[in-house]
């Protein structure tokens, strides 16, 4: 991963000794605000702590029996951004995620939801909760109720990637294994605008997005991966500039989702929260949507299973769900066909063993020929051909192999009758 750093230091001076983060240096340089802005924390747009993390490589789901295990049975982290950018979309919010819950149930998942904004979790949004069953509708449902009752106003305050992120990493990083998460989805409709704990004796939140904001973020993502954790970042509405897209790449990783293999990316960009709904639902059933296989197959007279095969087309199945709830979505796999033996008379590929020609029959050892009584010697060889073969009509020209028309007659020995390979 590529973290950029690209700022001016402050004025060097010579036979001085500088520490990143130390004395001030590197961490407060940059450009002044426009309009200049009355508060100090605020006055420098480009900002560093003089510590540039680097991204750690994403983990990768799960798998059980080689097999990506996605998100059916796995312990998820949904961390939702309520900053104060967010009002006016806090009912869509709502709806993508219980779009996102709703596509999880009926697996054996759990969920925990995660909120901040200035702080994690977010103010008025009531606290963390830990992981919660979702398989059954009633457990999807008192999920549900942990942000039923988020209203407009529930936004409120700055956006800090950091601390969303934190929370995270506090509960990965403790003792209870029953408590780890397998993936995380943060979902945030901007940039991070603060850094840290706040209260007394924390820094006072910038409001803009400096190196600081994101290399906290940064290291608090590298805290939850390394528990091996996958992130998935999730940017709408605003998370759709460049600056963003840089942004969600470095909490998560370098696969972008371009609309094709979701299971397989790192971060979503979306332009709304109905399209967010909708990709964090695909999420789930890239995986996890269940499935019937219904195939035909049939057993010659006599054969057992072993030797059953796939017929010709023309079967149809469908079926019909009793739960109004469950949608069935067909899918037709064909699968290959035993070769069918060929109707046409010539040319045609030959048996296993073929039948061979009157002229190509083997001779098998004949009998040995008692001495004729009359004359008490064995008949010789011409004599027994004439006595023991009966005459045969000439053999029926074919059409010749190269050619279609039957315009050639082969010899005795028909070259187009071709051996079994």
């Amino acid at each position: 991963m590529q973290t950029r750093h690209v700022f001016q230091t402050p004025p060097l001076c010579a036979r001085q000794t500088y520490r990143s983060g130390s004395g001030g240096f590197m961490s407060d340089p940059g450009t002044q605000t426009t309009p200049p802005s009355t508060i100090s924390q605020y006055t420098t747009r480009v900002a560093s702590g003089g510590v540039w993390p680097l991204s750690r490589v994403n983990p990768d789901l799960p798998t059980q029996c080689g097999l990506k295990v996605a998100l059916c049975g796995l312990k998820v982290a949904f961390v939702v951004d309520l900053s104060a950018s967010v009002q006016g979309s806090v009912t869509a919010l709502k709806s993508a995620a219980d779009s996102f819950v709703d596509a999880l149930r009926g697996t054996p998942s759990q969920a925990a939801l995660f909120t901040f904004s200035t702080d994690s979790p977010a103010v008025n949004a009531g606290p963390n909760s830990g992981l919660m069953p979702v398989a059954t509708t009633a457990d999807a449902n008192r999920f549900k109720q942990l942000y039923s009752g988020w209203t407009e106003s529930t936004a409120n305050g700055y956006t800090n990637w950091d601390r969303g992120l934190g929370a995270v990493a506090a509960v990965n990083e403790s003792d209870d294994t029953d408590e780890h998460f397998d993936l995380t989805i943060v979902l945030t409709d901007g940039n991070p605008t603060a850094f840290g704990p706040q209260g007394p004796g924390y820094p006072q939140p910038a409001g803009f997005t400096r190196f600081r904001e994101m290399e906290n973020a940064i290291a608090s993502a590298n805290r939850v991966k390394a528990e091996d954790t996958r992130i998935v970042s999730v940017g709408v509405g605003d998370g759709l500039d460049q600056g963003a897209t840089a942004n969600l790449r470095a909490i998560s990783g370098r696969t972008a989702y371009d609309g094709t293999d979701i299971a397989e990316a790192d971060f979503i960009q979306a332009a709304d929260y109905a399209e967010v709904g909708r990709d964090l639902h695909d999420l789930v059933l890239s995986a996890c949507a269940p499935s019937i296989s219904v195939i035909k197959q049939i057993v010659p007279h006599g054969g057992t299973a072993d030797d059953a095969y796939t017929p010709a087309e023309g079967w149809q199945f469908t079926a019909e769900p009793d739960n109004p709830a469950v949608t069935v979505t067909p899918t037709v796999k064909r699968p290959p066909r035993r070769p069918e033996r060929s109707t046409s008379t010539w040319p045609s590929r030959p048996r296993t063993r073929p039948r061979a020609s009157p002229s190509r029959r083997i001779r098998r050892p004949r009998r040995a020929t008692p001495p004729s009584p009359s004359t008490g010697r064995t008949p010789s060889a011409s004599t027994r051909a004439r006595t023991t073969r009966p005459s045969r009509s000439p053999t029926p020209a074919r059409p010749d192999s190269t050619s279609m028309s039957g315009s050639r007659t082969p010899s005795a020995v028909s070259s187009s009758i071709r051996r079994p390979i």
